[in-house]
């Protein structure tokens, strides 16, 4: 232990073991009176390059809070400066030991355990980076052998935007892949697994050697050895496991240490894995408070006091405060929870410094004044407030608080979560971290959350009607006691006011208990019971608020709400106070007072949705049509329950829930014999009419729109006759029943100019406008759109003026006219935005999107549609979520990024099976092929061919069926290089291209009569002037620079090698500005074809140079084994190989 010199604290027993530039002791500590691990830096080691890294390592550990991590004490530097830390010390043996130990069901059981300490860091994206038996230490627990990981110095934190490639851990245990410059990941530590259990099973590793190169070599070029599977006991399914863990492709490893201890799991008939809340929830508090430190410099040298409301927070800040000072030579002198003053004392060949942490537990009352400190000594103070109480705190102070709750929004499953779970989950969190911890703890074993690796899953039906924690409650009004009554009294008086309150609302509602309310309120704000968010307050703790609610009998309770819900109506309460709509609504309610409740609960559901804050409208909706639903036998409950049912179909219909809308339409139409009010019943119809629309079952949604069209004529309702008339010519419209539909949007048009509805009025002449597209009458089009624009201009109806310019930008891009499209468009975006018209915007996204994607414009393309995802996601808008994402799986096809393109179109796949949008799931295909057709995967192109056209087989537009059809004979030409079937297909083309008309169809035709010609080495039956006439449009842009390397392809075919020269210069220039990579590569290949053919074969090798460089950048981006195996096997990669090789020995270059 030479050059320790700890005698004052450590008492040396003896060496563990050494290795790695460090050296462990086993030392009994004075203070702490127990025996540790001591780790210490070898005073052979560099010291100075590796103190970072030894401290980052010990505070890694530290801000962490897991049973399976070793547990470190304190950190400081001998006289040698040489840095050290201790930890626990760790009687049994590691891993390997069990082998001898044990059977092999304990054996099993141990891996089970190991692989879920593996899964607490990877659930917190740590790597561990060097696992391996020395590494993981097994320890009794309960009777049971449990693990603890140890020696993280080598882990990373995995962030693929930053990737740290450095190669570090033991080679016989690395991820082959490491070898190859990829970044440690989730993946990599899965091998180093499936190396341990190899080794238990075999009892060696893999591959093991003298020579490290050697073992490199053999990892990446050779089979896993076998494994003697009779002899080694173990079942089948582990050592399948445990090969799998091993294969050389990270993407044929099992998904994840979850998944793999789920298996292991089976094997052995364990409890499904689960991870501690309190374990998770403590770690994550220690990594926000680590990143506050590294952040702002919370431990810089001078006096400090901070102000904490958790105890588990300030306990956390205390070990990392002591632990950053310990690191930066402080001798730390810190007060007990007893009281007493402890000193860590180190020896250090630098000038010491001395750091005291105090620690202060506030009571209601106190006033905290700083003692004297020492004057050599720097002094931290830890203040913790009481729960609530007055308490009078210096300015100066810092407060240390954590916001957990966007964090627990990303480990709950995004789909499975909804407005009342955040909402319970805010409430338990608002009280304490404790109280969380224990909720979430309470959760987990009845099955309500259940952990899955990476987040919980949620039983949403079970988490709804569970109750809050009855004793949280009890405990939160337990401590509200402490203050004086009169706070309490007005605290309890004023808890039924679930959404807030202002000050002239509380003089009221408290003026005739209390002399000064005012005074009163400020009171209890200092208490921090209340906290202010403009004119308004609310309860601090949601906790409390629900225990103070519960404090009251009902029928105090009901006497509560409706003297809040008097003093509201009477206090100048309009329509646009939103808060106070939503607090009369709730008081209402709660009163019961059916007609005021469904009287309000309808405004304040107006302003929710106006918001697109739907999920609580419907929670809003749910409670008043509950009381309506219990006073069954008045006579006007039904009129009630009704207009309730009617607001909540709405509200699902436009989440897309079409089958809940529906039942709620159904039941008002059910009763409609007893409905007084047959506006309703109409209305009922009308929107039921909308939801067979949207589910495309057009009859059942006419026969509806037809119900509702006979009572509003009954009724001589004849604003809604028009209104019903158009809904009926929406529903011809999308059954391509065009006349109809504008014989139905005529007849509304007529009652509007009849009754002066101009509003009205525009919105028939868009759709009017809408339906001379399907006649391909688009100058009529544009005509009705701009008499809609005008009319929209003159009432100021900006959101409906967006739309229209969306519309009109989209008949000029189906014209070609793109410059005049983008105009319409971008003024339609910049309305949505002013407007905060989310949805709207998704639509404008799309069009500008597909426009900027013609010009080739496909950096600007991808901003575009990563905002676009962005939105949907918010709006929990699905259809739109696949849409962008198709977008961006095009982009990144055509840039060559193309297993970003697989990710993404795969996500817009998953999304379109559960909601079952044909179109879409058509054009994913349409997009998958071109992708396939990059990648020179023919398996995959015509599975994905297949699907498609049995889409197409149930009836899609002829432009669609064409467009799939042309890619078809591009896959013959290309993949499968079948020229005659090809020449067949291209026939059929032409007959349709005579019906469809489009001018890009016409291009895509055009290229693959010439790509055909190319490769059968025949003439092209082909204008070229018109050939070249088309790809100079706008709309056809994208294809231009393609068009030009074929025509340069063809030059060569001809010996016109200057026009070849020209054309794929061109062609070059254009697919660069397009970041087209795709193409690129083949363009430059060309090049170097032809001056390798003229003997120029210094510009030959430039080219081939070029184009193999940009042919390896794709590659890279290519992380499926079979996808890249396939790509290289493309004809034109094969023989670029072979050229450049032939010409680079020619020309005696490597």
């Amino acid at each position: 232990m030479k050059n320790l010199y700890l005698a004052e604290r450590y008492e040396l027993v003896e060496m563990i073991g050494s290795g790695g530039g460090g050296e462990v002791y086993a030392v009994y500590d004075k203070y702490l009176k127990k025996k540790l691990a001591l780790k210490i830096i070898s005073p052979g080691a560099s010291a100075s390059p590796d103190d970072n890294a030894f401290f980052n390592e010990y505070f890694l550990i530290m801000k962490l809070a897991s049973n399976n991590l070793v547990k470190v004490y304190d950190y400081g530097f001998n006289e040698g400066n040489f840095p050290f830390y201790t930890m626990e010390l760790l009687e049994r043996g590691n891993i390997e030991s069990e082998i001898n130990s044990a059977d092999i069901d304990q054996i099993l059981r141990t891996c089970y355990k190991l692989a879920a300490s593996l899964s607490f860091l990877h659930f917190f994206n740590l790597i561990h980076n060097d696992l391996k038996p020395e590494n993981i230490k097994t320890v009794d627990r309960d009777g049971e052998i449990d693990v603890k990981l140890l020696d993280l110095g080598l882990s990373i934190n995995f962030n693929p935007e930053n990737p740290d490639r450095r190669l570090a851990g033991t080679v016989e245990y690395m991820a082959p892949e490491l070898f190859e410059s990829r970044q440690p990941d989730k993946k990599s530590d899965l091998y180093s697994l499936g190396v341990i259990f190899y080794k238990l099973i075999t009892g060696r590793v893999p591959f093991t050697g003298d020579d490290p190169l050697m073992i490199i070599s053999d990892k990446l070029e050779k089979p896993i050895p076998p494994v003697d599977r009779e002899s080694s006991g173990y079942p089948e399914e582990f050592i399948d496991l445990a090969l799998r863990l091993l294969a050389k492709d990270p993407d044929e490893r099992p998904d994840s240490v979850f998944e793999t201890a789920c298996e292991i799991g089976k094997i052995t008939e364990q409890d499904p894995l689960i991870i501690d809340p309190a374990e998770l929830i403590e770690s994550l508090i220690g990594i926000r408070l680590a990143a506050r430190f590294e952040k702002n410099d919370l431990a810089d040298g001078e006096d400090k006091l901070f102000v904490f409301k958790d105890e588990i927070v300030l306990k956390k800040f205390f070990d990392l405060l002591r632990a950053r000072l310990q690191g930066d030579y402080y001798n730390v002198l810190s007060e007990t929870a007893a009281g007493s003053v402890s000193s860590h004392l180190y020896v250090s060949p630098k000038a010491v410094k001395k750091a005291a942490i105090n620690v202060h537990r506030l009571k209601p009352g106190d006033n905290y004044r700083a003692g004297a400190s020492e004057a050599d000594v720097v002094a931290y103070h830890l203040l913790l407030k009481p729960e609530f109480g007055i308490c009078r705190i210096p300015d100066s102070a810092e407060a240390i608080e954590i916001d957990i709750m966007a964090d627990l929004e990303k480990w709950f499953d995004e789909e499975l979560l909804n407005q009342e779970i955040m909402d319970k989950l805010k409430a338990i969190s608002s009280y304490n971290i404790s109280g969380l911890i224990s909720a979430l703890q309470d959760l987990q074993d009845e099955g309500i959350i259940k952990f899955k690796g990476d987040r919980w899953d949620v039983d949403s039906v079970k988490f709804v009607s569970w109750p809050l924690p009855q004793d949280l409650q009890k405990k939160a009004v337990e401590s509200l006691g402490r203050l004086p009554r009169k706070l309490y009294d007005a605290a309890a008086g004023l808890a039924p006011m679930r959404y807030g309150f202002d000050r002239i609302f509380v003089l009221k509602y408290l003026g005739d208990s209390v002399d000064d309310p005012e005074a009163l309120l400020h009171e209890m704000a200092d208490a921090a019971i209340f906290k202010r968010k403009g004119e308004n307050y609310y309860f601090k703790n949601e906790m409390l608020r629900v225990g103070l609610v519960n404090t009251h009998s009902p029928e105090n309770l009901k006497r509560l709400h409706l003297k809040a819900a008097s003093i509201l109506e009477h206090n100048g309460i309009s329509v646009g106070h939103e808060e106070r709509a939503l607090s009369l609504a709730h008081n209402y309610t709660c009163a019961p007072k059916l007609e005021d409740s469904v009287k309000w609960t309808l405004k304040a559901s107006d302003w929710l949705i106006s918001n697109e804050k739907f999920r609580v409208a419907l929670k809003m909706i749910a409670s008043s049509l509950e009381l309506a639903e219990s006073l069954a036998d008045r006579t006007d409950t039904f009129n009630h329950q009704a207009r309730l049912l009617a607001a909540r179909g709405d509200i699902e219909n436009r989440l897309g829930h079409g089958g809940k809308s529906l039942k709620s339409f159904a039941r008002i139409i059910r009763m409609r014999k007893r409905l007084p009010e047959q506006e309703i019943v109409a209305r009922a119809y009308k929107y039921a009419g909308d939801v067979y629309k949207a589910a495309r079952d057009y009859n059942k949604g006419l026969r509806a729109l037809q119900k509702a069209l006979e009572i509003y004529e009954r009724l001589g309702n004849r604003v809604e006759l028009s209104h019903t008339y158009n809904n009926i010519g929406n529903i011809y419209w999308v059954g391509s029943k065009i006349d109809l539909a504008l014989e139905n949007y005529r007849k509304a048009l007529k009652i509007q100019v009849d009754l002066n509805l101009l509003k009205e009025r525009a919105s028939t002449l868009n759709n009017i406008g809408s339906c001379y597209i399907y006649k391909n009458q688009l100058d009529k089009t544009i005509d009705y759109y701009k008499q809609s624009i005008e009319i929209k201009k003159q009432i100021n109806d900006r959101p409906e003026l967006a739309r229209t310019y969306n519309n009109l930008g989209a008949v000029y891009q189906e014209l070609g006219d793109i410059p005049q499209a983008l105009v319409y468009l971008y003024d339609s975006l910049k309305i949505n935005r002013e407007i905060d018209s989310k949805r709207e915007m998704l639509f404008n996204l799309d069009n500008i999107g597909n426009c900027e994607i013609s010009l080739g414009h496909f950096q600007k393309v991808e901003a575009l549609a990563s905002e676009g995802l962005a939105i949907a996601r918010e709006l929990e808008a699905l259809p739109t979520q696949a849409l962008f994402l198709r977008h961006l799986g095009l982009i990144h096809t055509e840039t060559g990024n193309l297993q970003r393109a697989d990710l993404f179109l795969h996500q817009a796949r998953e999304i379109v099976d559960h909601i079952s949008d044909h179109l879409l799931e058509f054009e994913i295909y349409r997009n998958f092929m071109r992708l396939y057709l990059n990648l020179n995967a023919a398996e995959q192109y015509w599975i994905a061919y297949e699907k498609a056209a049995r889409i197409a087989n149930s009836g899609v537009d002829s432009k669609l069926t064409l467009g799939l059809l042309l890619l078809k004979i591009e896959g013959l030409i290309h993949i499968s290089g079948d020229y005659e079937p090809a020449g067949i297909l291209i026939k059929e083309a032409e007959k349709m291209l005579a019906d469809v008309k489009s001018d890009n169809l016409a291009c895509q035709l055009l290229m693959n009569q010439v790509a055909r010609a190319i490769e059968t080495g025949k003439r092209p039956d082909v204008e070229m002037e018109y050939a070249s006439m088309l790809t100079a449009k706008p709309l056809n842009q994208t294809m231009k620079p393609q068009f030009l390397y074929l025509q340069g392809r063809l030059a060569i075919s001809d010996g016109l090698y200057d026009r070849g020269r020209d054309l794929l210069s061109e062609a070059s220039n254009l697919a660069e500005t397009q970041n087209r990579r795709n193409l690129l590569w083949k363009i430059k290949y060309c090049q170097g074809k032809i001056e390798r053919t003229l003997l120029n074969y210094e510009e030959a090798y430039v080219n081939f140079k070029k184009a193999v460089t940009i042919l390896k950048s794709i590659a890279e981006t290519i992380k499926r084994k079979d996808y890249l195996q396939a790509f290289l096997k493309h004809p034109m990669a094969v023989l670029l190989k072979k050229e450049i090789m032939e010409l680079a020995e020619r020309m005696g270059q490597k």
